[in-house]
């Protein structure tokens, strides 16, 4: 792992746990989630966006079906990624790790390289 990426995961991890561990609707589910989408982002090379199947993401994450979407809804919903469903069987849904600050409870986008709502790593 090079310098820049070692640094990008260390940022996006440490605003996960900062707020995951203050968030009372976090569950183990929403958590095993999240490491599996870290662990998909790691596989990918870092191009920025993760690509992923409903099946092929609950069986990474070690969770049900239903409970892969609620939980990949509400990771967005609470502002810990970004999820854009494809709604279509034939095509994977995209999704992007974004931490939120503590300051004022904003989102921010990441370093390119782990990518963020609306922006595309140039790798």
């Amino acid at each position: 792992m090079n310098q820049r990426s070692f640094y990008d995961l260390n940022f996006c991890l440490k605003h996960f746990f900062y707020h995951a561990q203050k968030d009372p609707r976090m569950t183990s589910s929403h958590m095993a989630l999240y490491f599996s989408l870290v662990n998909s982002w790691l596989a990918s090379e870092k191009k920025g966006e993760i690509r992923l199947f409903g099946k092929q993401g609950s069986r990474q994450a070690k969770i049900s079906i239903a409970c892969y979407y609620a939980c990949l809804r509400d990771l967005h919903d609470f502002g810990y990624i970004h999820y854009l469903p494809s709604f279509n069987k034939t095509k994977a849904s995209r999704i992007f790790l974004k931490p939120r600050f503590p300051q004022d409870g904003s989102t921010s986008s990441l370093p390119a390289t782990l990518g963020a709502a609306g922006v595309h790593s140039s790798g």
